[in-house]
């Protein structure tokens, strides 16, 4: 069995209020919050006289990220005691924080272009549930009984995690998070690029896709659903659902490579998966940008895109904003008009 935990500290914010890449709940106070990696309390649960080098806490952190392996096993393994491997790993986990913070940024839109049916999307804004021990409190258990925390993350068009705010209880809505992040209070500040003119005429800035759960915004584009009368709604449902598809593998492949997200972390943990899901997102981005490829590994990932449906949050209604509506109409021409054959 693992060493238990000390108390954890006061939850804080993961982001630096000066860093625009990192999205902060705007009530640093409360149990969805995430912990802040600058700030000096934060430490490893299990307090241990660390007579092992930084290679062996870095193969030790990793290997328990990519197999659930429990501090017990871990230990051995890599010639450690248990309270050694627990402070080893929460060790990295701070450290990938605090030091690889930077990584947390959307792509170049010239390296990484967006869909060519949505001019000047910047990436997509999705939410996961990661699942809990059963014992969690009320907020955290969701309609059907199970227990989980929600993810609400913006994946860019290569890949990577631009933004996260991890740890929100299971019960809550995406719009509900949404509005209480800093993501929603800057969302054209993390988007300033120039405008770009659609086939119709109309100039659109940049902007976010994000799935039918979320509220439509001049920022963030939502599609129109089933129940839609706008007649170019169809084309653009589709090229909507195919930049989705980018941010729904990034969360396959988290849960591909990173066993530990799978498991059902204990209560007493619940103030630690916010780090946990940040460094994995961390390490991802690592590793697109050092060159990892992907593509023997797609199908993989859709596959188990497909497995775990429950990943990507999907409500009815979100909310609607006359600006986004606009913004939403304008690009749903621009695609029709794309689409028409040429004249003979």
């Amino acid at each position: 069995m693992d060493p238990q935990p000390t108390k954890p500290p006061s939850p804080h914010s993961l982001s630096d209020p000066t860093n625009p890449t990192l999205s902060q709940p705007t009530n640093p106070t409360s149990t969805h919050s995430l912990s802040d990696h600058k700030d000096p309390s934060f430490s490893p649960p299990h307090p241990a006289s660390q007579h092992f080098s930084p290679e062996t806490a870095l193969a030790a952190a990793l290997h328990r990220l990519a197999h659930a392996t429990p501090f017990a096993a871990l230990g051995p393994l890599f010639g450690l005691e248990p309270p050694e491997a627990a402070s080893a790993f929460f060790s990295v986990l701070k450290a990938t924080c605090t030091h690889l913070s930077h990584l947390f940024h959307l792509p170049d839109p010239i390296a990484f272009p967006p869909p060519p049916n949505l001019p000047n999307c910047r990436g997509a804004l999705i939410y996961a549930r990661f699942p809990i021990a059963q014992n969690a409190p009320k907020p955290f258990r969701e309609p059907n009984g199970q227990a989980s925390v929600l993810v609400q993350a913006v994946v860019g068009f290569d890949g990577t995690f631009a933004d996260i705010s991890a740890g929100w209880p299971g019960r809550l809505k995406p719009s509900s998070i949404l509005a209480r992040t800093a993501l929603f209070s800057r969302g054209h500040g993390l988007l300033q690029g120039p405008k770009v003119r659609l086939a119709n005429g109309f100039e659109v800035g940049e902007y976010l896709v994000g799935g039918p759960g979320c509220p439509l915004l001049p920022w963030l584009v939502t599609p129109y659903g089933s129940g839609s009368t706008q007649v170019d709604s169809s084309g653009f449902d589709a090229a909507h659902g195919r930049a989705m598809g980018v941010a729904r593998r990034a969360i396959a492949r988290l849960w591909r490579f990173w066993g530990l997200l799978s498991e059902r972390h204990r209560v007493e943990y619940l103030e630690y998966l916010p780090y946990v899901v940040a460094g994995v997102c961390l390490l991802m981005n690592f590793m697109v940008r050092c060159g990892e490829g992907w593509e023997e590994r797609e199908e993989e990932c859709r596959e188990r895109e497909r497995e775990r449906e429950r990943g990507d949050v999907l409500e009815l209604e979100g909310g609607r904003d006359e600006g986004g509506e606009r913004i939403r109409d304008a690009l749903a021409h621009h695609i029709a008009l794309l689409n028409q054959p040429p004249h003979q």
